[in-house]
């Protein structure tokens, strides 16, 4: 699968710690390998993140997988992007769904297409607890032209947080194919259904 070999997960915990500011924020990269995310990915991920940080105050929790065209005649129907997949878990169900998500870099920011929202389905205590009721999953296109200046990924939570900060994306690699920026064009629809299918079957699930 082209996907990338990490998916960034970003936990912003409120910690205990004697400090001026009396909150830590921690960003945490997960290697997550070529597979594409079914449910069982997903929620293997998200438990194993639980474990990890049980015992943490974690307001809200997000997780992304970018996944890339298989070769030279997707990337021309997907019109030369790439589908990121944002998945949020908060406590207060008002910071849902998300904003907006975009690039941003020294030179300029380029705000994501929003393919759809899902709510995300899931039974868990421990995780409940820890990361919180509320979920859902994010889907939009990203221009992978614009990644040759590795910006960082960001969206914003409807309400108390902006700026979410899911790390830098490095320049493509491992692709099959030749990075040129496109015209602005309708993405084949079929061909998008049938990207999602396998490289996101947690959304036909």
């Amino acid at each position: 699968m082209n996907k990338v070999l990490t998916a960034a997960l970003n936990l912003i915990l409120s910690l205990s710690f004697s400090h001026a500011q009396g909150v830590y924020h921690f960003h945490e990269q997960l290697v997550v390998g070529y597979r594409p995310i079914d449910s069982t990915a997903l929620m293997k991920s998200i438990v194993d993140a639980a474990r990890k940080y049980e015992g943490n105050d974690v307001p809200r929790f997000a997780q992304y997988d970018l996944a890339f065209p298989k070769d030279s005649a997707e990337y021309f129907e997907l019109n030369g992007n790439a589908i990121v997949l944002i998945i949020g878990f908060t406590h207060d169900s008002t910071e849902l769904p998300f904003g907006r998500a975009y690039l941003k870099s020294a030179f300029k920011e380029i705000e994501l297409v929003k393919l759809f929202d899902t709510k995300l389905m899931y039974s868990n205590p421990g995780v409940y607890d820890l990361f919180g009721r509320h979920a859902i999953v994010s889907l939009y296109l990203l221009p992978i032209a614009s990644m040759t200046n590795q910006p960082k990924l960001e969206f914003d939570w409807m309400k108390n947080r902006k700026a979410f900060s899911l790390g830098n994306l490095g320049r493509p690699h491992a692709v099959s194919f030749q990075i040129i920026p496109l015209q602005k064009k309708e993405i084949d629809e079929t061909c998008l259904k049938s990207f999602l299918l396998r490289e996101f079957p947690l959304i036909s699930n």
